[in-house]
């Protein structure tokens, strides 16, 4: 019930056929940003091998952005609030980080 018997049973579905080096997916992500449009595109193509050796390619596409507007203003100070929190407890943390590493030395 160790590694040995691992490796046993995997080399016997290996010399059953159960894996086919043939048959498998190769996927690329990028993720790009347009400076003139302030806009990031996150790109994925993907490659699909099936049984056959036939290789299916699909592409996706898809934008997004992090630019809110104007944070002070009315509309927004709720996720303005939000993102100080989250800078305030990201502090917090960094210096509890310094300290302990202060105290080990």
């Amino acid at each position: 019930d160790g590694k040995d018997s691992f490796t046993e049973q995997l080399q016997q579905l290996w010399e059953d056929g159960l894996f086919d080096l043939r048959l498998g997916a190769f996927v690329v992500d990028m993720l790009v940003h347009n400076a003139e449009v302030n806009q990031f595109m996150k790109l994925n193509w993907q490659f699909v091998f099936d049984f056959a050796g036939n290789c299916h390619k699909s592409k996706h596409a898809q934008g997004f952005s992090l630019s809110f507007g104007d944070m002070t203003s009315e509309q927004n100070m709720p996720l303005f609030i939000v993102f100080c929190i989250i800078f305030g407890m990201l502090c917090v943390f960094f210096l509890a980080e310094v300290r302990k590493v202060c105290d080990i030395g």
